[in-house]
């Protein structure tokens, strides 16, 4: 059994149910009467809120109502000591950056913080406190972000890891086979190779029809023609003398016999560490500085020691006594991006200029699906556009955004929307091309996507269905097509060959019978003479 003291804190940190049963596995009636009257009235008023959950970059209320006439704050449950954003009777104070109270608010008893940008580095628990008592707990959450990807075979996948934490990758196979295009490509495929299949099964057919069954009619007919021969050829000229008036016996008689130090920029990856070096012999106070925001410290030194006034930037005292004064920047995010100044004794000794790498994503898709391009940072940005080649739109900017304002070019405003990125709708082929995210007020290369978008028929999975479906509507047609052309083969050419037969055995059967009886009286001569 847990400590109850420490149960109280895992629930908190949310590593525990809210039941009893994840305080105590198992306790008598009495026991769990006692530890639920512990528990309800040792959290007396601290208020445990649903979780809170944003799209990523976006805004994040965290709600907390509750009043209070002394100072508020707000903490990440896990460091109490780093105050986020603070309240009290004469004014509201937002101590780190992107995070604020409204003490109009405050006043009305509504003690909510508001995140202005989050991101993945910002989800988990957060504790508002009166007075130093606990009043709320409330817990961030990101949406998971949801890519679809379609990528021809012997391509890399590549999955990001958006956060620092352990993560695991977790894989569940998909019937390709279930997939509409898959589907599509099946029955294209299969009509074509049905219509294929037939027409060689009906040429296979109808030579073997007519070859067999041919040569066995015409065997046939032959040898009906020699043995109805004569009957055919008395009846047929008994016909012929009627129709002319002859006499039979006439016939018979007649023929008995057919600025300061300017550096140059620093550029670091997303959530990189970046060091922004900064080299002058100080002996008194040095101070970094964001460049428009001089009254901001982040981080000093002197001839003590050094401070990180803000988290996640420090100097290092040691190199500041060698004349190093460089800054180290620990998570380049995209918010950090621009000019810092390091000043020595409040003069300016080092302009620095933090960039961030552009993000390049590589983008498959298929005809009629939508293209979404984030916006990672809270400046206007301008989207541009540079074909790949293909006819379609032409080049140049296509939209712009400005917090929530989605401005695009006429040919694009039908088809555009600001959701959680700027969103194109019913992409084709014609879209394939290079889309630049671009920070209209410093030129900076944000995001980068290069995109392909390919017709159905282009896809590997479309391809798939089609050669699968062609293999099995060509096996099937080609049945179909042999017994089709075996059957008229059979009929027409066997019809025609026992006709030809027959006319044949007719003409040709007194002949062989006459030759038959010569070889039959020269062997009777022969006998006798011996």
């Amino acid at each position: 059994m847990l400590p109850f003291c420490e149960a109280q804190e895992q629930y908190k940190a949310g590593k525990m149910g809210t039941g009893i049963r994840s305080v105590v596995p198992s306790c008598s009636p009495d026991l769990c009467l006692l530890i639920l009257l512990t528990f309800t009235f040792t959290t007396e008023s601290e208020s445990v809120n649903g979780p809170v959950k944003v799209k990523l970059h976006d805004s994040a209320t965290l709600s907390c109502s509750e009043r209070c006439s002394g100072l508020v704050r707000w903490t990440v449950f896990h460091k109490r000591s780093d105050t986020l954003a603070e309240c009290d009777q004469t004014s509201c104070r937002s101590v780190k950056e992107g995070y604020q109270m409204i003490h109009d608010q405050y006043l009305k008893g509504n003690l909510s913080l508001t995140i202005t940008d989050t991101d993945f580095s910002k989800r988990g628990w957060y504790t508002s406190d009166c007075a130093s008592k606990d009043v709320c707990d409330v817990h961030l959450q990101i949406e998971p972000l949801n890519t679809t990807v379609e990528m021809m075979a012997g391509e890399s996948l590549i999955l990001t890891v958006d956060v620092s934490d352990a993560v695991d990758v977790i894989y569940n196979s998909a019937d390709v086979q279930q997939s509409s295009i898959w589907k599509d490509g099946y029955q294209k495929g299969n009509s074509d190779g049905y219509q294929k299949g037939s027409e060689d099964g009906y040429r296979n057919g109808l030579g073997i029809g007519a070859g067999v069954f041919g040569v066995i009619a015409l065997a046939l007919g032959v040898i009906l023609g020699m043995f109805a021969g004569p009957r055919v050829r008395h009846l047929m000229g008994l016909c012929v003398q009627t129709f002319r008036g002859e006499d039979p016996s006439d016939r018979k008689r007649d023929n008995p016999s057919g600025s300061e130090s300017v550096n140059g920029p620093v550029k670091v990856k997303l959530h990189g560490s970046a060091t922004l070096s900064c080299s002058e012999r100080c002996s008194g106070l040095a101070r970094w500085t964001v460049f428009h925001k001089r009254s901001d410290i982040l981080a000093e030194c002197d001839q003590t020691s050094c401070r990180s006034v803000k988290e996640g930037y420090q100097m290092i005292h040691d190199q500041y006594l060698k004349g190093n004064l460089s800054l180290i920047i620990t998570d380049a995010g995209f918010s950090k991006r621009g000019w810092y100044t390091c000043d020595c004794a409040s003069k300016d000794v080092c302009d620095v200029h933090l960039q961030i790498e552009p993000l390049n994503t590589t983008v498959e898709m298929m005809a009629g699906e939508s293209l979404i391009l984030r916006v990672d940072v809270s400046d206007p940005v301008d989207v541009i556009y540079n074909s790949a080649g293909t006819p379609g739109p032409t080049s140049g900017q296509i939209c712009t955004v400005d917090g929530p304002s989605l401005q695009c070019k006429p040919e694009y405003t039908q088809r555009s929307s600001l959701t959680s990125g700027v969103e194109l709708r019913r992409m084709a082929p014609s879209d394939s091309g290079v889309y630049t995210v671009t920070d209209s007020r410093n030129k900076e290369v944000i995001h980068t996507y290069t995109v392909t978008v390919q017709d159905v028929q282009q896809s590997s999975i479309w391809k798939d269905g089609y050669q699968k479906g062609n293999s099995d509507g060509y096996q099937k047609g080609s049945e179909d097509g042999y017994r089709n052309g075996l059957g008229i083969g059979a009929g027409v050419f066997g019809i025609i060959a026992l006709a030809l037969g027959v006319i044949f055995g007719m003409f040709a059967g007194p002949r062989v019978r006459l030759l038959r009886l010569r070889r039959s009286l020269r062997k009777n001569r022969r006998r006798s003479l011996r």
